[in-house]
């Protein structure tokens, strides 16, 4: 639901982002919509920190007994006083959420 939304979003911002999910848990939980509201701002802001184009990949894995969350966003830097080769070199960020697992 959150990359759909973000796949959405992104075209209405006239970007050319790809996104990837790795999720292979079944669990529930009662704060649904908290969860999804925490998810979705965080790759919507990864989708406003691509300038034109990218790729943004989102994790959840256990570890231990914590549920994390990883979103990582890559896109080209580009800058003004360097050549091309210089300038097309990838740039990442990466947000960690972790929850614990009850």
């Amino acid at each position: 639901m959150v990359v759909r939304a973000n796949e959405k979003y992104t075209e209405l911002v006239k970007k050319e982002i790809a996104f990837q999910l790795t999720c292979d848990l079944d669990l529930s939980t009662r704060h649904v919509y908290a969860l999804l509201s925490v998810l979705n701002n965080l790759v919507a802001n990864a989708v406003e920190a691509i300038p034109l184009s990218g790729w943004i990949h989102l994790r959840a894995e256990l570890d231990g007994g914590d549920l994390v969350f990883t979103v990582t966003q890559m896109t080209f830097a580009r800058r003004r006083s360097c050549s091309r080769a210089e300038a097309e070199k990838f740039v990442s960020s990466h947000i960690i959420l972790c929850f614990l697992v009850k």
